[in-house]
């Protein structure tokens, strides 16, 4: 019995095939190229090119794997994009492997953001004010929000090409007049970005796997950097104890969408109003998780033995306290402080550098990618790092 990973290409991808082998587990990788971080470790079984697109040969090739290796039984996507091309050929996928992942119609609750939003309004978890705009003249709307607001993409839609085009980061504008000079270059398009008023606090992620309306593993963690520095991915977090009201408004909302399987939601303190709210769904693997694992948590074996094997268990132990830092990111943040206005970003160059080396001696700081246990996924990620940093600073 083996399971597939499709999408190691990252620390999640890497941390699936890890989480999974340090247990035992046959656990195989594919990606579309042969330099997919995974591929490193030495956790690893059989490998295989994935190309991700075209659509048709990347089903193509996928049944072709799994028709000449009948040991796979269990298969992980890790990405959004790849989860929703599966999900097209989930019936016939079924014939062969079970898929440890929601099927489409309960994805689009983490994929189409209006939808996250509209549920936590109903189930009354706090969210932060935001408007959706269907047409151009919905923009007049924006005015009864307060400023600054923040832009994303209000979907994520993978079949239509225009809107691929338009998943874009956050963006943030300190009045009117900016958003709507914003807005004006989605208008020939007819999609829109959603508005939302800026919170500005800690942000948290909480981690959880679902299995039949119960919840099986529950995780908090918070964020303390991020790349880039404003509205980036984070790139230190820190384990935290459960916070009950997290814990329950994320029970609640799963429950109310009749979620299997990982989800991770990420929530924000307003500095206006200090009330925890949230922001969205990630219905998958996460680019945090690592950290569990750190903590003592490993979510990837715990969803094959839950989801997968039909294990009954809950559980919410794991140590307080544990960072994990990705350092290709932290470098990333590092230099994007240096190469700004002093204070730009509330913290001094020279007191950046000083932290970003005073962690390597914290023994509460973990790495995503660098083990003593598997080195060369973390070797490679260094020379990756060190080939980007030259051309940064070449740029």
């Amino acid at each position: 019995m083996s399971i597939l990973a499709i999408g190691v290409g990252t620390q999640i991808g890497l941390e699936i095939i890890r989480s999974l082998g340090k247990y035992g587990v046959s656990v195989y990788g594919a990606g579309p190229g042969k330099n997919q971080l995974g591929f490193y470790s030495k956790y690893i079984g059989k490998k295989f090119i994935l190309p991700f697109s075209p659509e048709e040969v990347f089903i193509e090739r996928l049944f072709y794997i799994l028709k000449k290796n009948p040991e796979i039984k269990y298969l992980i996507a890790i990405s959004e994009r790849n989860i929703t091309l599966l999900n097209k050929y989930r019936f016939e996928l079924q014939r062969y492997v079970k898929l440890l992942f929601p099927p489409q119609e309960v994805m689009e609750y983490a994929l189409v953001r209006q939808k996250t939003i509209h549920m936590a309004e109903k189930l009354r978890i706090p969210v932060p004010n935001t408007v959706f705009i269907n047409k151009f003249e919905d923009i007049e709307k924006c005015r009864q929000l307060s400023f600054p607001v923040i832009t994303k993409p209000a979907i994520r839609n993978f079949s239509n090409p225009l809107q691929q085009k338009l998943d874009f980061r956050v963006r943030y504008f300190s009045s009117y007049e900016e958003l709507e000079k914003h807005l004006k270059t989605f208008k020939e398009t007819g999609f829109f970005p959603m508005v939302q008023e800026y919170c500005g606090g800690e942000e948290f992620g909480f981690p959880i796997i679902m299995v039949r309306q119960k919840p099986v593993v529950c995780f908090l963690y918070k964020n303390l950097h991020l790349s880039p520095v404003k509205g980036g991915v984070p790139v230190l977090r820190e384990s935290i104890k459960l916070d009950p009201r997290l814990k329950r408004y994320s029970i609640e909302l799963l429950k109310a969408i009749n979620w299997e399987g990982v989800a991770e939601i990420d929530y924000i303190r307003d500095h206006k109003d200090n009330q925890i709210k949230l922001l969205e769904i990630n219905g998958r693997f996460w680019g945090s998780t690592p950290l569990p694992s750190r903590a003592g948590m490993p979510f990837p074996y715990l969803l094959y033995l839950s989801l997968g094997k039909g294990k009954n268990f809950y559980t919410e132990n794991y140590k307080i306290g544990v960072k994990c830092r990705i350092l290709g990111g932290e470098t990333t943040r590092l230099l994007e402080i240096l190469k700004s206005p002093s204070y730009k970003f509330g913290i001094s160059k020279w007191q950046a550098i000083k932290e970003y080396i005073s962690l390597f001696f914290d023994p509460s700081v973990k790495y995503d990618i660098q083990t003593l246990d598997d080195p060369i996924p973390g070797i490679m990620d260094i020379w990756f790092m060190i080939k980007k940093v030259f051309g940064f600073l070449s740029y």
